[in-house]
């Protein structure tokens, strides 16, 4: 004979007499992945490939009849994430049993050691001749599973290590025009390590229920993550409302690459966000609120808020696309009461005073608003003021800040800085304009008054390959010692993060009201060369030569 599109062959044998009698039939045969979706169904079938052999008895009693098969599973490929994913010639032990109870119900209970086990439940579909699944369990891990015969069914996972990328995927595989199979009612997880977009979760705890409505509610606990989440997954209604105490987002620890397209950001779900204290790769952002809804053309940022008692940045877009053709731009204002304070929650080693430092612009990418990178930012950015300090600026700040380090001039323009190194460089205002292209920053205008000087920058910041070429221009005040310092930064965090700076000098000046220096090559190593003033003797040259 043949069954799931293999050969079959068996024997009966009669258990005990009577009417009617039990009956055993033992059986083994060759199962084909593609004959298996009666039993499994579809959104299982699916991820499965190949064949493999099979063992099992057939028990016909006359209160129930019971079926228990063991295989395996050599030659069989599953193709779902880890840890559920299989190579065809890998050997994974499978137990199924099997009863059809009254009713036309059928109870399917399978286990595979250390890997996963769970109930199925099915009913028969009439007219159909097939099995609909009703309901159950199904738990990936170590422990056993437990359920009811009721209706729905509960997947719960249970790892010390999850990549949850994969199965984000493979979720959204099966959602299909009705969201999420109907027949799912609860989703749990507790996972010692999780990694999400190639980031570091540290310990998950998370459990949802299907509502009536058809959308989800639930909580999500761990070290870095802690609040509730509702959704609807539903194509004709998306939309999630998350609400955390706390979120840390850290750097991504491996790159993660995805071969999907773009989504479109008209099918893109509303969001409603809140985040009580966010942290952001080592910024400490602070209160996040954001929402955001599709339209017809787009999909629209309506605000995002962060707030802490410095910093206020307020941003509106839009994200616009469909295939690979994708574009984001943003409005943004960012505007700090303390700076400093500000700067050292934003993980910046800078020594900057500003009781009103604001930069206000535009931003955008080619790309969705998840493809951000530097190399496709472009935009324009107006940065201000008022009064204020600059003491130091350490090497590396900000990844960029160690273009403008004072002790660096000091010490490659062998001038008297004894006066700034100790109180800094006080301005009076900063004023300072930049168009950024394809991650370029072109400064047209930078200017800093300040009691003893005024500086004026001007040039190129090349974001990407973090080199700079500018020119400064620095106009002292009559008499005394010079004591000069120039910094700008502007941009607030997770995308809108703008950047200027300047360098310091000092020298004593008798009729020489005038000097300028270019500052060319990377930021952590520029080289600072003298462009001769009016009224100057000797040649103009590099810095750097002149120093021991």
């Amino acid at each position: 004979g043949k069954m799931l599109g293999g050969p079959l062959t068996f024997s009966v044998k009669t258990l005990k007499s009577g009417q009617p009698p039990v009956i055993e039939v033992e059986a083994k045969g060759e199962a084909h992945a593609s004959q298996m979706e009666p039993i499994l169904g579809d959104w299982i079938v699916k991820e499965l490939s190949g064949k493999t052999a099979w063992q099992g008895k057939m028990k016909f009693d006359p209160d129930v009849v019971s079926l228990n098969v063991k295989s395996d599973l050599t030659g069989l490929a599953l193709s779902f994430p880890y840890p559920l994913a299989k190579e065809s010639n890998e050997r994974l032990p499978l137990k199924l049993d099997v009863s059809f109870l009254p009713d036309n119900r059928t109870r399917l209970a399978f286990f595979m050691p250390a890997f996963t086990n769970g109930k199925l439940f099915f009913s028969v579909v009439e007219d159909e001749m097939a099995l609909a699944l009703t309901g159950g369990c199904l738990l990936i891990g170590k422990n056993k599973a437990a359920c009811d015969d009721k209706k729905g069914l509960s997947v719960a996972v249970e790892q010390a290590f999850l990549d949850l990328d994969p199965w984000d995927s493979y979720i959204k595989r099966q959602e299909g025009d009705d969201g999420l199979p109907e027949v799912l009612t609860r989703m749990t997880a507790k996972i010692g390590t999780a990694f999400y977009a190639g980031v570091d979760m540290a310990d998950l705890a998370a459990g949802f229920d299907r509502q009536k409505d058809g959308s989800w509610q639930g909580a999500i606990r761990g070290e870095r993550i802690k609040g509730d989440i509702e959704f609807n997954w539903e194509r004709s209604s998306r939309w999630a409302k998350i609400q955390l105490a706390h979120l840390i987002w850290n750097e991504a620890e491996k790159e993660t690459v995805s071969s999907e397209t773009a989504q479109d950001p008209r099918k893109f779900p509303s969001l409603n966000v809140t985040i009580d204290d966010l942290v952001f790769h080592n910024m400490k952002l602070g209160r996040l609120s954001m929402q955001g809804e599709p339209t017809v053309n787009d999909w629209e940022l309506q605000i995002l808020k962060l707030n802490r008692p410095d910093m206020k940045v307020i941003a509106n877009g839009h994200w616009r696309g469909q295939a690979d053709d994708h574009s984001s731009s943003f409005d943004v204002d960012f505007t700090s009461t303390d700076m400093r304070t500000t700067l050292t929650a934003l993980d910046y080693d800078i020594d900057l005073e500003s009781e009103l430092f604001r930069t206000t612009g535009h931003i955008s990418w080619k790309g969705a608003p998840y493809d951000y990178d530097l190399g496709i930012l472009d935009g324009t950015l107006e940065i201000f003021s008022e009064k204020g300090r600059l003491s130091g600026v350490e090497v590396g700040a900000g990844r960029l800040l160690g273009v403008l380090n004072i002790e660096s001039l000091r010490r490659r323009l062998l001038l008297d800085f004894s006066d700034l190194s100790e109180e800094g460089f006080a301005f009076d205002e900063i004023e300072a304009d930049m168009t950024i292209k394809q991650g370029v920053a072109e400064v047209s205008k930078l200017i800093m008054p300040g009691p003893s000087a005024t500086i004026r920058l001007q040039g190129q910041l090349n974001l990407v390959e973090e080199s700079v070429d500018m020119k400064m221009s620095i106009s002292p005040a009559v008499g005394g010692n010079l004591a000069i310092a120039g910094f700008v930064l502007g941009g607030p965090a997770g995308g809108f993060v703008t950047l200027l700076a300047s360098k310091a000098i000092k020298e004593q000046m008798d009729k020489v009201t005038n000097y300028q220096y270019t500052i060319r090559g990377p930021w952590d190593d520029p080289v600072v060369d003298k462009i001769q003033s009016d009224g100057e003797n000797g040649e103009a040259g590099s810095i750097e030569g002149q120093l021991e």
